[in-house]
């Protein structure tokens, strides 16, 4: 029988032989009044790529699921011609400065509700996501009326005529109707990651893309029995798809499927100081988000100046670089709250190596995202458009800006390693920085300047991402994120 000593550096208690069950020796009686010491959470044991995988591949699925409908989404408005994918790529182009808003809340949210969740406390963790439905609520409102009074004049502004602005105006308006809608179902996807459940949150996500997905065709060209919309389809599915996420996650939440449940009535209260104190975490974040949308406000009509076809091709662009950006996304979504939980558990040394293996994987993920990228730019852009202008366009900036996804990648961990932490002021920083010193200066003066077309902007796009990212790196080997207090 091993002595104490052996028996409390084990993992789980030493099995009782016969003997010991059938005699009467205070060796039995000290045996059975041994309780094994409680295993730590999952996030804190055990391989650093196996948990960061566990935590970033389902966001990563849920993520490709959602750009895969953005895909078939330009797919099916594409076929009602150029003009709708230019209404729908300026609309975009200033929809994220709309709802910076969103992103304050949530960046806060995902600090406080990972940080609480990591320390054991369920019942902060639980007051946290209810104050997170709540804030996101009053944030869409006020993004929602904005986004409304101003959707035609932004429009005009982004540098969109004629038609394309009244297509745009169609698009936005339920866009900003649903705000609500959007802003809660990002709640409902947040707040499961932050508390272990990645998988339900891939699982919501995949449900409303598929239901995305269905209804797209049916409701932009009235197949069946549906009216046909339009443009003004793609939008009402999105809603539609949205709303069904919304219901699915609050029914996961109140009957007890998450690892955290929600009440009517909680032990911790909701509180107007835990908001506010959410949006004052958040509030970097939300700067850093309003001055890349901004600048990609700035940078769209340099594009538009090239005409509607290159704008076309660039929206195309976007969507499909986009892929390789969103698995690193959901990679870097599941490493968020990761690094979160681990600070909260006090676990610095295991949160730092957490940043550093999931730099590793970003960058091995984009570079072979950016090599398929490459090899296939023709038959991509070919089974969106048919123009040969567009098409020339399109090869062109798939070719070029590819090369620009493995800095993005190191850099959106660098980000998502200083969310989960609260920290969000570094990054902010090198945003503006990198935008407003480096990348509109240097797309000013090759097109303004000296008259390059748009291929001198994806040169840029490249050299801005790869700078960005070498000074990503630096800020998180200073390992000053990590004492973040929350």
């Amino acid at each position: 029988m091993p002595d104490d000593k052996d028996k409390s550096s084990a993992p789980y208690p030493e099995p009782l032989r016969d003997e010991e069950i059938t005699g009467f020796s205070t060796g039995m009686e000290h045996a059975l009044s041994k309780t094994p010491e409680p295993l730590p959470p999952e996030f804190a044991r055990g391989s650093i790529i196996r948990v960061i995988l566990r935590m970033g591949l389902p966001s990563v699925i849920g993520f490709l699921a959602m750009n895969i409908y953005d895909m078939a989404d330009i797919f099916w408005v594409a076929r009602l011609g150029p003009q709708f994918v230019a209404a729908i790529t300026i609309f975009e182009g200033f929809y994220w400065v709309l709802i910076f808003t969103n992103e304050i809340a949530g960046l806060g949210s995902v600090a406080v509700i990972s940080r609480r969740y990591g320390e054991g406390n369920l019942a902060s963790a639980e007051a946290a996501i209810k104050d997170t439905f709540i804030l996101k609520g009053i944030c869409a409102l006020v993004s929602g009326v904005a986004g409304w009074l101003l959707l035609r004049p932004l429009m005009q502004l982004m540098g969109a005529q004629g038609e394309v602005i009244e297509l745009g105006v169609q698009f936005g308006r339920w866009h900003m109707l649903g705000m609500i809608v959007y802003f809660s179902s990002y709640t409902v996807f947040t707040s499961l990651r932050c508390i272990e459940a990645p998988r339900l949150a891939m699982t919501v996500m995949l449900i409303g893309s598929g239901l995305n997905l269905a209804l797209d065709p049916f409701l932009i060209f009235g197949w069946g029995p549906f009216p046909e919309l339009g443009i003004a389809g793609a939008a009402i599915a999105s809603l539609i798809s949205y709303g069904a996420t919304l219901v699915i996650g609050l029914y996961v939440f109140f009957s007890g499927r998450a690892p955290v449940k929600l009440h009517w009535r909680s032990v911790v209260p909701v509180s107007l100081r835990n908001q506010l104190e959410m949006m004052r975490i958040g509030l970097p974040g939300g700067i850093n988000m309003v001055s890349f949308s901004l600048s990609r406000a700035v940078v769209l009509p340099l594009v538009a100046a090239f005409g509607t076809e290159v704008v076309a091709a660039y929206g195309m662009g976007l969507r499909v670089t986009q892929i390789g950006i969103l698995v690193v996304w959901g990679l870097g979504m599941g490493v968020s709250p990761l690094v979160g939980n681990l600070l909260g558990a006090g676990l610095m040394d295991r949160a730092w190596q957490t940043a550093r293996k999931s730099l590793g994987l970003a960058v091995a993920v984009m570079s072979v995202l950016a090599l398929a990228t490459i090899a296939l730019a023709d038959p991509i852009v070919r089974f969106f458009f048919q123009d040969p202008r567009v098409v020339e366009a399109g090869v062109e900036l798939l070719r070029i800006y590819s090369l620009a996804l493995p800095g993005i990648g190191l850099w959106i961990i660098m980000e998502s390693s200083f969310h989960g932490a609260g920290d969000n002021v570094p990054p902010m920083v090198l945003s503006i920085v990198t935008s407003w010193a480096i990348e509109i200066p240097l797309i000013l003066f090759f097109t303004r300047a000296l008259g390059y077309d748009q291929t001198a902007i994806w040169w840029v796009r490249v050299f801005y991402a790869t700078s960005g990212a070498v000074a990503a790196v630096a800020l998180l080997r200073t390992r000053r994120w990590m004492h973040k207090r929350v």
